[in-house]
């Protein structure tokens, strides 16, 4: 009797076959964007906060005194966890799914996203490597080990949790991480040996094994964000 009743449900809710589909989705006015305009149109999207700590960790590199340059590696981390926090919002907010299927897809809004925060990033980078370089006795290999290494750490394990975690769990397990890298590296700079040349090699290694770790979970990251079917994409 149940399977009956199933079979009936089914046949009386089951929606009538679409009249003039084609012909509608034919006439459908559809605005023409190129990606980039799509591009200029995810800046907007970056929000305020992220510009914000990053002009603080600027100014705060630019003016920093000789003897706390050995805090802008331990700083770094906090501005991969602003960059990694808004490659999760879409799925904070519970718009992935829906994202998935626009016609610029998750994929594509999140490496537009990408390419904002690496202009964000890179001059604030580029001023920690510069103000190291002018208050250490490093050479240049040295400076680069020492200070990318915490961050491509900080991005490496936070991508891994954002592919474990999702949500709000995500986000408190990369501000966790963060905060272990960052703290951790505070602890070693106190060691004398800590950045002995001889240990250049282990800097070296734990710098490659990050970054080949970030440009895995990267990957598996923007896998699980590959686009659904669009039905305007059937428009011949």
């Amino acid at each position: 009797m149940k399977k009956e009743l199933r079979y009936a449900l089914k046949d009386a809710f089951e929606p009538p076959n679409p009249i003039h589909r084609e012909e509608f989705l034919r006439n459908l006015p559809l605005q023409k964007k190129s990606f980039g305009e799509f591009l200029l149109q995810q800046l907007p999207y970056i929000r305020k906060r992220t510009w914000l700590v990053s002009c603080l960790l600027f100014a705060v590199f630019f003016v920093s005194p000789r003897e706390n340059w050995m805090a802008i590696p331990s700083l770094l981390p906090f501005l991969a966890l602003i960059g990694i926090t808004e490659l999760a919002r879409s799925s904070c907010c519970r718009m992935a799914e829906l994202e998935m299927s626009c016609r610029f897809n998750l994929s594509q809004v999140l490496l537009a996203r990408m390419f904002w925060l690496g202009l964000c990033s890179f001059p604030v980078l580029l001023m920690g490597l510069f103000t190291v370089g002018k208050l250490s006795a490093f050479d240049t290999a040295q400076i680069l080990l020492y200070v990318l290494t915490p961050y491509l750490l900080t991005c490496a394990a936070s991508l891994l949790v954002l592919n474990i975690l999702r949500g709000t769990e995500g986000i408190y397990g990369c501000a966790a991480v963060t905060c272990m890298v960052s703290i951790s590296n505070g602890i070693f700079q106190n060691t004398d040996a800590f950045y002995q040349s001889n240990r250049l090699i282990f800097w070296l290694l734990a710098a490659c094994f990050s970054a080949a770790t970030t440009i895995l979970q990267l990957f598996i990251f923007l896998k699980k964000t590959e686009e659904s079917p669009w039905n305007l994409f059937l428009i011949k």
